[in-house]
């Protein structure tokens, strides 16, 4: 008996810098941009680029471009290239995913799914609920169990921040001091470790069904997790800004400023990735520090 498991509805495209993977971001914007502002943790991450050797994006729609084929029962498979289905129906459930193991400790995985936007009239959880409604969040559910079986699959390469990881481990090693610590632990702490990924800016629905698979750590369980909210803001609508007060300016965030900024935030964010970011922080002006 084979014990092969149903073909893969996951299409897994490369994002190295060339004229194929420009196509794939093209069009995956084009498919999130009308699901705005839903899509916007996603859509931008899309935007910022940075992208690495194992930078890849994982879809089940037909980007019109070749990807590589995903062998549920084998890692790393790296096939011929094949064409996604284009029987593809848009009412079905879809997702975009952008993944990159690099980048852990940091976040790793990025993803909208269509059911984001616009849920299936109640959870599978709650009751009563119709046998539609639970065939579209058990269509939804294997969906996303199978995102989470493809990254699973993928190599852990050297992370961007292997030294700090590297550091870490070897304090870590050098703490001797029996007496327990007084700090709350941080929930982000697993994270440099290979076996655990980070998924960020989770949306609600999603985080729930990534509960009903089993597969959040017991430190992101959707009850226990508060929420953090996006606020979206039309800039050319906005009224013109006032001046800043009298004595203060306008500039970048500096380096010498990054240890404060982190300190503010369990979320694992690393100098190198914040020098890369936009910033903005006001400052006495010169003369009047």
């Amino acid at each position: 008996m084979s014990s092969e498991g149903p073909p893969s509805k996951l299409h897994r495209h490369h994002l190295a810098p060339s004229d194929s993977s420009q196509a794939i971001l093209d069009a995956a914007l084009r498919v999130l941009r009308p699901h705005i502002p839903t899509s916007i943790p996603l859509y931008r991450r899309l935007q910022f680029g940075r992208f690495f050797p194992d930078s890849f994006l994982f879809t089940n729609l037909d980007l019109g471009a070749p990807s590589l084929p995903i062998d549920a029962n084998a890692s790393n498979g790296t096939g011929a290239v094949s064409r996604p289905n284009s029987q593809y129906r848009h009412e079905d459930p879809w997702l975009i995913a952008f993944v990159d193991r690099t980048c852990r400790p940091e976040t790793e995985v990025w993803v909208f799914g269509s059911w984001e936007d616009s849920p299936p009239a109640s959870s599978p959880s709650s009751s009563p609920s119709s046998t539609e409604t639970q065939e579209e969040w058990q269509a939804i559910d294997n969906l996303v169990a199978e995102l989470v079986r493809a990254c699973r699959n993928l190599p852990v390469p050297r992370s961007l921040h292997q030294d700090i990881l590297d550091g870490q481990q070897q304090q870590q090693a050098e703490n001797t001091d029996p007496a327990p610590s007084t700090k709350p632990p941080n929930p982000f702490a697993s994270a440099r470790l290979p076996t655990i990924q980070l998924w960020g800016a989770i949306h609600s629905t999603t985080a729930t069904v990534l509960e009903r698979l089993d597969v959040l750590a017991s430190t992101s369980q959707v009850t226990s997790t508060a929420a953090n909210h996006t606020f979206m803001f039309d800039v050319p609508s906005l009224p013109p800004p006032s001046a800043l007060p009298e004595g203060l300016e306008w500039g970048e965030v500096k380096r010498e400023h990054f240890a404060l900024i982190r300190s503010k935030s369990e979320i694992p964010r690393w100098d190198r990735t914040m020098a890369s970011l936009p910033s903005l922080a006001i400052y006495p002006a010169a003369g009047n520090v």
